[in-house]
C-alpha cells in the first residue's frame, strides 16, 4: 500500500500498539507551509530531549507558551 518504507514502518508500529484506523501520509517540504514548520520544530526539539537529553529547545517553546500565557 506505501511505497515508502518509512511510511510502511510507521503503520506497523501502530498496528503493534493497538491501532486500526485509516491513514493517509502526504509529505511536504516543510518550508511550503508554516504550520508544518512549527510542527518540524516540536517534533526535532522532542527528538532531541528524548535521545540526547538535550532540554534547550523545549524549554524554549516552554518558555514562549509561559510568556504567551501571562502576555
Amino acid at each position: 500500500m506505501f511505497k515508502n518504507p518509512k511510511n510502511k514502518n510507521f503503520l506497523r508500529k501502530l498496528e503493534s500498539v493497538g491501532f486500526s484506523g485509516k491513514i493517509k501520509i502526504n509529505h511536504s517540504k516543510s518550508h511550503s507551509f508554516s504550520g508544518l514548520q512549527i510542527t518540524d520544530f516540536f517534533a526535532w526539539a522532542c527528538f532531541k530531549k528524548i535521545e540526547f537529553g538535550n532540554n534547550d529547545f523545549i524549554d524554549l517553546i516552554r518558555n514562549k507558551t509561559e510568556l504567551i500565557q501571562l502576555w
